[in-house]
């Protein structure tokens, strides 16, 4: 069974997933991070806002952004 191609597919997809999510947290987490210390602690509504965005590309954008906005 566990040499068998589609049980290996699953495996490497389960990983991938991981992998994603885990870069998703670590993207959340540095925003977070960066923006605590240049505005404070964020509202309920920021951290809400901010653990709907699933995609790394967004999280990478809304790094980018934390240079430019003066406020949460």
């Amino acid at each position: 069974m566990t040499n068998s191609t589609t049980y290996m597919a699953i495996l490497e997809e389960g990983e991938a997933r991981g992998e994603a999510l885990g870069r998703v947290l670590e993207g959340r987490s540095l925003i977070l991070r960066q923006g605590r210390k240049r505005f404070g602690e964020p509202s309920e509504e920021i951290l809400a806002q901010l653990a709907a965005v699933k995609a790394v590309e967004d999280l990478e954008l809304l790094g980018e952004r934390l240079l430019d906005v003066e406020t949460w």
